[in-house]
């Protein structure tokens, strides 16, 4: 199977009775993500808490978002990924609307209802 890693994680609601139990499941995750190997040569995933509710890490956590983005620029996989995302998404629309005009064909739903 394929396993998809996240870029970072984020665990909110430390906050009151939460926070050592979002600071002890972030260090496991981030013991856990060592066990993968690093999804680009620029950039390891990174784990982090805040609370929205106490506003707090949420400087921390837009400041890992940005450091993956200006990794990435550096590293001009952004701008491939995506020129890579646009072709995909090109291509599920097409199919997306040529699937609509096939199954909004009332000739074509009765011959799948004769099938």
């Amino acid at each position: 199977g394929v396993i998809e890693i996240a870029d970072a994680l984020l665990i909110n609601k430390a906050d009151g009775d939460n926070f050592q139990k979002a600071k002890n499941a972030a260090i496991e995750y981030q013991n856990a993500l060592h066990l993968f190997p690093a999804s680009y040569p620029f950039w390891y995933p990174k784990v982090g808490v805040c609370s929205a509710l106490n506003k707090e890490g949420i400087q921390e956590s837009w400041n890992m978002i940005s450091e993956f983005k200006d990794l990435s620029k550096k590293n001009n996989f952004f701008e491939e990924n995506r020129k890579n995302q646009n072709i995909k998404w090109f291509y599920n629309s097409i199919d997306s609307i040529l699937k609509r005009k096939f199954y909004n064909s009332n000739q074509k739903l009765n011959s799948i209802s004769k099938l």
